[in-house]
């Protein structure tokens, strides 16, 4: 009987651990996932967009309709933000707006895809990591990449603009790198 109840508790004692989510190993994840994830759990960067949130006007007047409003809503998938892989992907984008009410982190994944796809290609990492200033959300590290930083702002009219500093460098960059790498392939 001591033994059956020494079961027992073991039993009831693992009860909550098994119960409990379990969450990927990092290394099981492709990039744009570990980005989801690091986003997410990143106490700089959620502490950031937090403050940018509370202090980013509020544009929508309830009091304003208009007929595209008053039409019953039609519930369909969120179309993916941005290019669909490296090979159609012939310009990187450099900047974004988001609406107002609209999550800002599927942009920054936008924005920051094809740069994880361009590190891949080159078989590296492109390393993220909170970045300093109050427009500065995460700095971007990747060879022949210098300086780069993704910056976010609330706009007047409500949501957010997002943009890399260096834009023009970045672009020039990226058209460079995948060039050479689309040549390799071919």
């Amino acid at each position: 009987m001591h033994l059956l109840s020494f079961c027992a508790a073991a039993l009831f004692a693992a009860a909550p651990l098994s119960a409990a989510p379990v969450r990927p190993a990092m290394h099981a994840l492709n990039a744009e996932e570990r980005l989801v994830v690091w986003l997410a759990s990143n106490p700089s960067v959620r502490q950031k967009l937090g403050h940018i949130q509370a202090v980013a006007a509020p544009f929508a007047d309830p009091s304003l309709k208009d007929a595209v409003a008053d039409q019953p809503a039609i519930v369909k998938a969120a179309p993916r933000i941005g290019c669909r892989n490296l090979a159609s992907c012939a310009v990187a984008p450099v900047s974004m707006d988001v609406p107002a009410g609209a999550a800002v982190e599927p942009a920054i994944r936008a924005l920051l895809r094809p740069w994880i796809w361009l590190a891949e290609a080159r078989g590296a990492r492109l390393g993220i990591a909170p970045a300093a200033g109050a427009e500065t959300l995460l700095a971007i590290k990747l060879k022949g990449i210098a300086g780069a930083g993704l910056n976010i702002r609330p706009n007047p009219e409500g949501g957010y603009h997002l943009w890399f500093s260096n834009g023009l460098e970045l672009g020039v960059t990226y058209a460079r790198e995948r060039g050479a790498f689309q040549t390799r392939r071919t």
